[in-house]
């Protein structure tokens, strides 16, 4: 059993510098073994590279951020000093499956199986390029956004269908970014704060360009529909950045989700509060409205966001309150 002391230590070989130079889903192979080994207890990792070559400076950068407490160290190993575990190895020597780990628990049913397998290809081809960051997802799904509002604001009578599926799209690329932070170790409060500010603006700007366009062609009653469910919206975006505020935490929609789930936690009221947390999750959305949209049913899109936006404001008014006495 592998000794998980303070002053552990290891050996990993290489047969060239480029093998432990080269990206493990975003990582340098020797960073990424270098932060699974310090999770498992060890302090000192002796790096044997047969061919005569070297960590590059980025791969020793990346050792020193992902992997704090982990001494590097290039000299001949003293006998007697252990491999790294294969667990360890084999743990770090494929891209695809350190990807497939980035999945969230607390995913919905679109999410799970059509968003996630298509986000999880992206970040597993965008994190072989080297510089790739999280950041650059974002303003990729940014700018499906802009592309989004310009369809729907000038598409006619096609920019329902275009925005629709340029609002899934942005759904399916909002994941990216959060998988790629959670596979190279980059996940930060800023980061976070800004693909959910991404989030929050793509999807108030759907609904007011698919409320604008239908106006715009002549559905009147519809778009009054829409146009106060755009103000609910608003309203609730304001309650949620006061709730996060007095919180200390960044923005974040998560509150009805965590709140209801722990209020209802066994029973038929659980299913009720489980089913919900899917149903008002953007994944769930965007693809149902997408699906709506592409069988001409726009109008009623408008309306079955009307109509949840005010039980959306109700559940807010219920799950604020109960969430500040526990501050």
């Amino acid at each position: 059993m592998q000794d998980n002391s303070a002053c552990a230590v290891a050996t990993v070989r290489f047969k060239t510098g480029r093998e432990a130079n080269r990206l493990v889903a975003g990582l340098p192979h020797l960073a990424r073994l270098a932060m699974l080994a310090q999770d498992a207890g060890i302090r000192e990792l002796f790096v044997q590279i047969s061919g005569g070559g070297t960590a590059g400076a980025f791969t020793r950068a990346e050792c020193a951020r992902v992997a704090q407490n982990v001494a590097l160290n290039e000299s001949v190993a003293p006998d007697g000093t252990p491999s790294l575990p294969a667990a360890i190895v084999d743990k770090a020597a494929s891209s695809w499956r350190v990807v497939r780990a980035t999945g969230k628990a607390g995913d919905g049913l679109v999410s799970r199986w059509i968003n996630r397998p298509v986000s999880h290809a992206i970040s597993w081809l965008v994190l072989f390029i080297p510089g790739a960051r999280p950041v650059h997802a974002t303003l990729v799904a940014a700018l499906l956004g802009l592309a989004m509002i310009a369809a729907l604001f000038m598409g006619g009578a096609q920019g329902p269908v275009w925005g629709a599926l340029l609002y899934q799209a942005a759904s399916v690329v909002d994941g990216v970014d959060g998988e790629m932070a959670r596979a190279t170790q980059r996940s930060s409060a800023f980061g976070a704060a800004l693909d959910t500010s991404v989030d929050a603006v793509t999807n108030i700007m759907f609904f007011a360009g698919l409320t604008f366009n239908l106006w715009q062609r002549g559905s009147g009653a519809v778009a009054w529909a829409g146009g106060l469910a755009i103000g609910e919206f608003a309203i609730g975006l304001m309650l949620l950045t006061w709730y996060n505020r007095k919180k200390g935490g960044p923005f974040s929609f998560d509150l009805l989700k965590t709140h209801y789930r722990s209020a209802y936690v066994r029973g038929p009221s659980s299913v009720v509060a489980q089913s919900l947390s899917y149903i008002i999750s953007r994944d769930f959305y965007a693809f149902g409205f997408m699906v709506m949209i592409l069988l001409g049913w726009a109008e009623a899109v408008v309306i079955v966001f009307a109509i949840s936006a005010t039980i959306w404001i109700v559940a807010l008014a219920g799950a604020i309150p109960a969430a500040m006495r526990r501050l």
